[in-house]
């Protein structure tokens, strides 16, 4: 393995889109390295340098911590119709803020950037929007939980079918060995 210097990463933003500049300091020397950052939205940049290799950093956060009043208040100016307030803020520190956010995003007017909601969308829509998606999740699992284990059973059975063997699994000659181990320790930790 070969040894790498510990490097002081100093980056610039040169735009909103978090595009950098990169300077890599070994020692005195500055080496400004081409790359290509890709930023997730949520304060985490991955930076791909053009040897191939990459790096993560964190982007600092800015901003403060609102209460859920403070959050419907931004809300209503953004135009979301709020009935009852004090439900709204109920359900954004039950749910969380971020999480109800997602199912916010389509009812935003364009540019969605200018974070301005269509004209006669309300908090109940969002929560509708919201519960269905949970329904649905729920609905989807259970029914791929039967897909799951219908196709475990028709492997195991098949290969039992094949090789005549009810323990193959744990046969060395039909499972390999890292498998084999990895199955071990997984029973050994589930039980």
């Amino acid at each position: 393995m070969k040894y790498r210097p510990k490097a002081e990463i100093r980056t610039k933003t040169t735009s909103k889109d978090a595009r950098i500049r990169i300077e890599i300091k070994n020692g005195n020397a500055p080496a400004h390295v081409p790359a290509i950052s890709l930023y997730d939205g949520q304060g985490i940049v991955m930076v791909i340098l053009a040897s191939g290799s990459f790096l993560f950093y964190m982007v600092p956060y800015s901003k403060p911590a609102k209460s859920p009043a403070d959050l419907v208040q931004q809300l209503k100016q953004r135009g979301l119709a709020i009935a009852d307030e004090a439900r709204a803020e109920r359900y954004i520190d039950n749910i969380g803020y971020y999480r109800l956010s997602a199912y916010m995003y389509p009812f935003l007017a364009e540019p969605k950037t200018a974070h301005q909601y269509k004209p006669g969308i309300t908090f109940d829509r969002v929560l509708r929007l919201y519960r269905f998606d949970k329904k649905l999740r729920v609905l989807l699992f259970n029914e791929i939980e039967k897909i799951e284990v219908a196709f475990r059973a028709a492997v195991v059975n098949t290969i039992t079918d094949r090789t005549g063997d009810i323990f193959w699994m744990t046969n060395p000659s039909y499972v390999n060995a890292g498998t084999l181990a990895l199955i071990q320790r997984e029973y050994a930790h589930s039980t």
